[in-house]
């Protein structure tokens, strides 16, 4: 399993998390954009 720290939440950021996680081979373990907006919608 490998861990992700995705820096900037934007629409290109979400993406490419969901797609990583979605294959069960990976998971997000942390967040950084400076909206609070774009940081909540990561679980």
């Amino acid at each position: 399993m490998v861990t992700l720290a995705v820096v900037g939440a934007g629409s290109r950021g979400l993406s490419y998390a969901r797609h990583a996680a979605g294959t069960g081979r990976a998971r997000v373990v942390a967040v950084a954009d400076p909206l609070a907006s774009r940081r909540e919608k990561f679980p």
